[in-house]
This record gives C-alpha cells, structure tokens and sequence, in this order.
C-alpha cells in the first residue's frame, strides 16, 4: 500500500467555510464518481482542521489534508495522468485551493505505535517530519522507526492522553523526486480531546531523553502539522 498525504491551504479569496463546502461537497465527490479515477484509489479521506486551533504551528494556515491510499506506487502515476483528472479534478483544484502552497508526500503503509478506538477521538494531528540537515537518510530512519518508535510505543505517561499513534516512513520512489531535500515521513496521533494534546506535547517536550535525540536528528523547524477532526471518509 501506498499513502498519499497532501497539506491544503485555500485561495486566499475564499473564507474557511466556503473551502470547507467545496472541498467536502464539490470536489470529494468529483473523485468519487468518476469511475476512471476511483478505480487506482483504495481510500480517499478528508482531514478538515479543527475549528478551535489557536496555536496551530504548522505553516501560514493549511486548512486540511488530504489522506489517498493505492495499491501501488504505479496506481497513483495512473490516477494523476488520467484524462478525468486533468480535465475535471485539475481544474476544480483551481476553484478552492492555493496551488503554491501545497505540501505532498508519498509513504509506506503505517508502523502502528499506538492502537486504540480512534472513533472518539476529538482530534488528529497529521504532521510531516524532517531530518536535520547532514544526517544521513538511513541512519534517521533507523532511529525513528526503532528507537524512537519503542519510547512512543512502550512510554506509560501519555497512556491515558493519547488514543493512537501511527507512523509512515516515505517512500524510496518518492525521494527520487526532490533527494533529500523534502520531508522523511509523516504521523498521526489521535486525542480524545484538545486540552489533552495540549497536555501530551508539554510532557513530551520535557523529556530529556525525547529532546536531546529529536534535536539532535529532527529538523523541528522544518516540522509542518495541523490539528484535525476525524477524518471524512470520501471514498473506501
């Protein structure tokens, strides 16, 4: 499986509730009922950002992320290159979205950390993570996807302020697109509620432990999120 997670941002002519509608009830659906597009496409979800997101730190204003899941690397390659999607999708695109400013990023299926019923989550965080610059590609993701994956995974303090925590190590195809200068993996952490998200960054971020290895390995700088509410599922 491959997963496709793409930060939106609305034209800036167009209030977060005009967005919200097009994007949800035009062009959701757009993808869904044209049966040569939705064909390559597994699952198809909508991540709109959470209403009350005051200290959102995750760039100039994203507005959502879209989540689309392909069997293959190949199936997306497809999904863009047919003729509906240029036609249709491509030009609807231009209706509701601030083409400059989107962020893409192609992964692995997820390394699930954390399992629980994301069903009563309030909300998701959806971030995208890089490594600092000079350390080298496998050296950061043996790291994240043991060491730091294991202290995630086997931590008993956040135990009753986390729901689920999944992880999605980008794939080697999709490096070949801009090298080592984009983005290394992408995460999603599920909350029941915000004041609890709240409380989980603020313990995590006293750790000696968890600090000393992000910022030494984590391009915390260069960290994008948003905080979401539970996904609509358009498709799967």
């Amino acid at each position: 499986m491959i997963h496709l997670f793409c930060f939106v941002t609305r034209r800036p002519d167009l209030s977060s509730e005009a967005f919200s509608a097009h994007w949800r009830d035009r062009h959701g659906p757009l993808i869904r009922d044209l049966p040569r597009l939705a064909r390559h496409l597994r699952r198809y979800e909508q991540n709109p950002r959470l209403d009350k997101d005051p200290e959102h730190g995750g760039g100039p204003g994203f507005d959502g992320v879209a989540h689309q899941i392909f069997d293959a690397h190949d199936d997306f390659i497809k999904f863009v290159k047919e003729p509906d999607y240029q036609e249709h999708v491509r030009a609807d695109e231009q209706r509701f979205l601030d083409m400059g400013s989107l962020s893409f990023l192609l992964t692995e299926a997820p390394r699930v950390l954390i399992e629980g019923d994301r069903e009563r989550a309030a909300v998701k965080l959806i971030s995208f993570v890089r490594r600092k610059r000079g350390v080298e590609r496998d050296a950061f993701h043996r790291w994240w996807s043991v060491e730091r994956a294991a202290r995630m995974r086997d931590d008993p303090d956040p135990v009753d302020l986390i729901i689920a925590h999944l992880q999605y190590p980008r794939t080697e195809r999709d490096y070949e697109r801009d090298g080592d200068g984009g983005f290394d993996g992408a995460t999603e952490q599920w909350f029941p509620s915000l004041e609890s998200f709240r409380t989980y960054s603020a313990q995590m971020a006293t750790k000696p432990a968890v600090e000393a290895s992000e910022t030494s390995l984590l391009d915390l700088s260069k960290t994008q999120w948003i905080a979401t509410r539970n996904e609509i599922v358009v498709l799967g």
